[in-house]
């Protein structure tokens, strides 16, 4: 059945999962032939150069440091089993349907890995957490105020460091919040821009809007995108057909690859987003 050519099935779920993927957009990507990679974790710490060396005197010393760790691969997949019977009827179009799941499934799980590393390495000196009766959701529409939170996040990433923040990741609900919050809607005077018009809100204080399911519910993230963490990758997502004739066929799809954060100090946790 032409439906079920390994080609086929390789080309719809890698294309499916690069519509999915949300979160690759915050971290650099680089391969590896490595199955554990070892790392260095920059300090926060920014360099103080003098105005004026005296004549004759010594240059000051930087305290720029690095911490060494390492990290182990991870496989990701999933897999599923197609009966013959479902192969040939065309009651429900069960090809078409698993493949659609399958890539979805493996673009979720990568965002699960990628939210999982930024939330456990950041630096929380720099988390914000909202005031009880101030969340994006308070009873009180007044009292809704996000752009506060997210921009002294903003701030406590940039002070006393060289980070310059350009992403904030939120999930579903924080972001339906900050489409319908009374004063971002009311900062746009075109219906052509306008959040409730158009749908979308692609930036916010000059941050780049992510949305995944990945980000767990009452928290946002607000970082430096590619500096702030890697995803070093052993195989990129593949697919594999193997055939039962005339009894099923399993379809399997798979990947390894590893996250770490390098830079801590350039992200920031929101907490507290929701009642």
């Amino acid at each position: 059945m032409e439906a079920l050519r390994a080609e086929n099935i390789d080309r719809a779920i890698k294309g499916i999962a690069m519509r999915a993927y949300v979160l690759r957009n915050a971290v650099t990507i680089s391969k590896t032939n490595a199955a554990s990679d070892s790392y260095y974790r920059e300090t926060q710490a920014i360099l103080g150069a003098s105005s004026e060396i005296a004549r004759g005197a010594s240059f000051p010393i930087g305290t720029t440091e690095w911490e060494k760790f390492n990290n182990v691969q991870k496989k990701q997949g999933i897999q599923e089993v197609i009966p013959w019977e479902d192969e040939v009827s065309g009651n429900i179009d069960v090809v078409s349907r698993i493949m659609i799941k399958m890539g979805e499934a493996m673009a979720k799980v990568e965002d699960d890995n990628i939210y999982t590393a930024l939330i456990n390495g950041r630096d929380a000196a720099n988390d914000v957490t909202i005031s009880t009766n101030f969340e994006w959701n308070s009873a009180t529409r007044a009292d809704r105020h996000p752009q506060d939170a997210i921009g002294q996040a903003i701030e406590n990433i940039t002070t006393n460091t060289s980070y310059r923040p350009d992403a904030i990741l939120v999930n579903p609900k924080d972001y339906n919040l900050l489409l319908t919050n009374d004063d971002l809607v009311d900062a746009w005077t075109t219906a052509g821009t306008n959040p409730l018009a158009t749908g979308t809100l692609k930036q916010l204080l000059g941050l780049n809007v992510l949305v995944s399911n990945a980000v767990a519910a009452d928290v946002a993230l607000v970082l430096q995108s590619k500096i702030c963490a890697t995803m070093r990758v052993l195989q990129p997502l593949r697919t594999a057909v193997i055939r039962n004739e005339g009894i099923k066929t399993l379809i399997r799809a798979f990947a390894s690859s590893s996250v770490f954060v390098t830079d801590p100090g350039a992200i920031a946790r929101i907490s507290n987003t929701n009642v």
